[in-house]
């Protein structure tokens, strides 16, 4: 990479870090944020209106007691909450919030320093991303730098709320697919499962990016087949799997996917997503593909 280019990478990085941390609690604490802290704080809305009609006068103090991490309460307290109020979101952000709260503290910028943390690994994870799916270290920086400085997520990198979190789980989860998808080694494997799984613990509609890694995981395999095939000729017979039908690629595999075989009559790719949020979600197989 060239001397100019690598100055202007790294000069819109540093800007894209200046500009997620300068002036972190000077914007509007909005309403979102404000039940980000009442779930740091283990306590739900039902606990909050009963003390609240017991007291004669409420003071700013009364306010931050439920705005801030409570050692009277637990991380269950937290799940609790969401399962029960907040039903549509997962709770892996606000267990790793709570945690953080209760080492630096539950001032404003001290909870939204997480996801201002968050966003800036996450153009690490594009940086790898890009590395990965373009095979060049430049195409990498180019990539990380336009996050870097992507108004979109400097707004978030700034809130205390899941998304810059969910797109750091989400970058890591791609880049982790594409090295499994090379390299085929059962710990590629392990780690984009971990990824994953965070993924959808942080946000829900993380269940649409598993349809896409699916797509993608099965187009592979689709193209993967055809060169195969066209190579019949020029080989003394195609792979076993592809003569019998009965065995699976191990990136399939490893991906806990399967191509229909003669056996199974078919193949089927889908879910559907039942009522209740996260706390409720059912995934069910049942689309076919072929």
């Amino acid at each position: 990479m060239r001397r100019p280019l690598l100055l202007a990478i790294i000069a819109l990085l540093i800007v894209g870090i200046a500009l997620r941390v300068v002036q972190l609690d000077k914007k509007v604490f909005w309403i979102d944020e404000a039940f980000t802290a009442l779930r740091i704080s283990g306590y739900d809305e039902s606990e909050v209106v009963v003390y609240f009609q017991a007291q004669p006068l409420l003071t700013a103090g009364d306010l931050e007691r439920f705005q801030s991490y409570s050692r009277d309460k637990g991380i269950l307290d937290t799940i609790r909450g969401l399962a029960v109020h907040e039903p549509q979101l997962p709770p892996v952000y606000f267990v790793l919030v709570r945690a953080w709260a209760g080492f630096w503290g539950s001032s404003i910028a001290a909870i939204r320093s997480f996801s201002a943390v968050a966003s800036l690994l996450a153009v690490g994870g594009m940086y790898f991303l890009a590395a990965e799916l373009f095979g060049s270290a430049r195409v990498g920086g180019f990539a990380a730098a336009l996050l870097a400085i992507s108004p979109f997520q400097v707004l978030y990198a700034q809130e205390a709320r899941p998304y810059s979190l969910w797109t750091l789980t989400l970058l890591l989860a791609s880049f982790l697919l594409l090295r499994a998808l090379r390299r085929d080694r059962p710990l590629d494997w392990w780690l984009y499962a971990i990824a994953l799984v965070s993924a959808l613990y942080t946000f829900l509609f993380s269940i649409f990016v598993v349809f896409g890694y699916t797509l993608y995981v099965f187009a592979q395999a689709k193209s993967h087949t055809k060169k195969w095939a066209k190579s019949r000729r020029s080989t003394a017979a195609l792979p076993d799997f592809y003569r019998r039908g009965d065995r699976q690629p191990d990136s399939l595999a490893g991906a806990g996917l399967a191509l229909p075989t003669a056996e199974s009559g078919g193949g089927g790719l889908g879910f559907a997503v039942g009522g209740g949020g996260f706390w409720g979600a059912t995934a069910d197989v049942g689309a076919a593909l072929y």
